[in-house]
């Protein structure tokens, strides 16, 4: 009826193996939870967006450059409709010639990995006595940029708005709770 064949491939490799280091992940967390501090957080949000904004850099030149600059979407990518094949369009997230150009770095859309931008802007930006936010910020405005997601937009807005509003004042319980709703 038109839909994919289910068969093994390196996706579902791929998947098996984000599946695992999530899992991991959560483990460690849970058993390490008394040792945790904000510090280690931060690091590790620090890190994650680094890897997340290189990916979606390395993702937009390779569409940039009509596939020569070659990247493993076939290893990366859960979701079979995300990403970049050469030669062929997917249907529904990737249905338009121009959702091809979008950088969605290992998102499964790019309006999902604008969203996370955006959210990672304003995190970085209210991160004290760190220099590495001043090399991140101008990235990943950029990184939004290259995303043409509406939503990422709207998200970068909003959460500005929200940043004024209540980031200098004693409403920290508040701010947290609206990022984690964005």
């Amino acid at each position: 009826n038109g839909f994919d064949v289910l068969e093994p491939s390196m996706i579902h490799i791929g998947s098996f193996f984000t599946f695992f280091i999530r899992l991991f992940t959560l483990v460690c967390i849970w058993q390490c939870r008394m040792f945790v501090d904000n510090d280690i957080v931060r690091k590790g949000f620090l890190v994650t967006i680094f890897f997340a904004v290189f990916f979606g850099f390395w993702e937009f030149l390779s569409k940039m450059s009509g596939y020569i600059i070659p990247f493993p979407s076939s290893i990366l990518y859960n979701c079979p409709n995300s990403g970049i094949v050469i030669g062929e369009l997917y249907t529904g997230a990737n249905q338009a010639l121009g959702e091809r150009m979008r950088m969605s770095s290992l998102c499964s859309e790019a309006s999902y990995f604008g969203v996370f931008l955006s959210a990672s802007f304003w995190s970085c930006f209210s991160m004290q006595n760190n220099r590495l936010k001043f090399i991140y910020l101008p990235l990943i405005l950029l990184a939004v940029v290259c995303t043409l997601s509406g939503a990422g937009i709207i998200a970068l807005g909003f959460g500005g708005f929200v940043y004024l509003m209540f980031g200098k004042k004693d409403y920290s319980f508040f701010l947290k709770i609206i990022v984690i709703i964005v």
